[in-house]
């Protein structure tokens, strides 16, 4: 019997468990070995064409890196900017914040593996998907872990070319807030606060996942209440915001624009100055946020975008734009319109 064995190489990461794969394929069985980024070895078919995931972060990541293996969503995708043949993707739910996916709808869809980024969480769906091969994707707690996840992704689909082609975007976003960080003396830094709920009274706090580009584009989160838990957010009264009186205000939901006139015309919000200089911004969000919600590598264009909001002498509108088409480009296969990326900023 003749074995071949590829050693497939990956570029060490940041994150601890991330494992090479090994491939072992004999001419009549299509299916190899794999180690898996928390070190479980698995069987898994030589030739992946059909992918489903269990949560919204792998989803995204897979989307980026292999969108035509991918054959449906976790949730719907907002807006329009993804190509037909992506949005009309069945819609399958998953395991992640407050879901329950459905075993069944994901078994009749037929997917060659399914990718899973809890370790917790392995044992119970490789159980229930019986012999679909359940493959745990380490995808970190910040924005900063997704290095690992890209290089490991591009192996496993057969794309290592398109995974080195979006690392080199996120690297070259994250060296370039670095450096913006790094130019701002903390006393000289904008102060933010984050608006979520229908009132605009709850919030993400310093320490928080939702609200890490704040303190990773240089600017000082005012809610500095303690971290909550889970998946709730802190609640916050109006005496407190504005005694915070932030620089600038980010709303959490591009569908929440009703919380900006809210915000805009209230008596009580008039008040901060954040509102008095105009400086109160909505979140663009299609085909995912781009800053929170998920948090995952949708926010990687956050990075430019809340640069430009806090820092707008440092990092002018049409640099924004400039980075926005190539990111649609590279991560989400999509090429911006003039109009698409006015209304995506909201100039339009």
């Amino acid at each position: 019997m003749i074995f071949t064995v590829l050693a497939l190489v990956l570029v060490s990461g940041s994150l601890a468990g991330c494992s090479s794969i090994a491939t072992t394929e004999e001419s009549t069985l299509a299916t190899s070995n794999i180690t898996d980024m928390y070190g479980r070895s698995l069987e898994i078919p030589v030739e992946i064409d059909r992918v489903l995931c269990s949560g919204s972060i792998e989803m995204i990541m897979t989307y980026m890196v292999a969108p035509d293996k991918l054959c449906g969503w976790c949730f719907e995708p907002s807006g329009t900017l993804i190509a037909p043949d992506y949005m009309t993707l069945p819609v399958v739910g998953g395991w992640f914040g407050k879901q329950s996916g459905n075993y069944e709808t994901f078994i009749a869809l037929e997917p060659d593996i399914i990718i899973e980024g809890r370790e917790e969480a392995l044992n119970e769906r490789q159980e229930k998907f019986g012999v679909i091969p359940v493959i745990g994707l380490q995808t970190g707690t910040s924005l900063l872990d997704y290095r690992s996840s890209f290089d490991y992704l591009g192996e496993l689909l057969g794309v290592p070319d398109t995974a080195a082609e979006l690392i080199a975007f996120y690297e070259e976003a994250l060296d370039f807030a670095d450096s913006i960080r790094e130019q701002i003396p903390e006393n000289e830094r904008v102060t933010v606060y984050y608006a979520e709920g229908n009132e605009g009274l709850n919030t993400d706090p310093v320490g928080s996942a939702h609200t890490e580009l704040i303190d990773l584009c240089g600017g000082e989160n005012v809610a500095d209440i303690g971290a909550t838990q889970g998946y709730g957010m802190a609640e916050v009264s109006m005496e407190q915001v504005l005694m915070w009186d932030p620089d600038i205000i980010i709303i959490g939901r591009a569908s929440q624009a009703s919380l900006r006139d809210l915000i805009m015309t209230d008596t009580r919000w008039q008040e901060l100055k954040a509102v008095r200089d105009g400086k109160v911004y909505v979140r663009p969000e299609d085909p995912f946020s781009w800053f929170d919600g998920p948090t995952a590598p949708n926010q990687i264009i956050g990075i430019y975008w809340t640069v430009q909001k806090l820092y707008p002498d440092r990092f002018p509108e049409q640099k924004l734009k400039e980075k926005a088409r190539e990111f649609y480009h590279l991560f989400y296969h999509y090429d911006l319109s003039d109009e698409e990326l006015s209304l995506l900023l909201g100039n339009g």
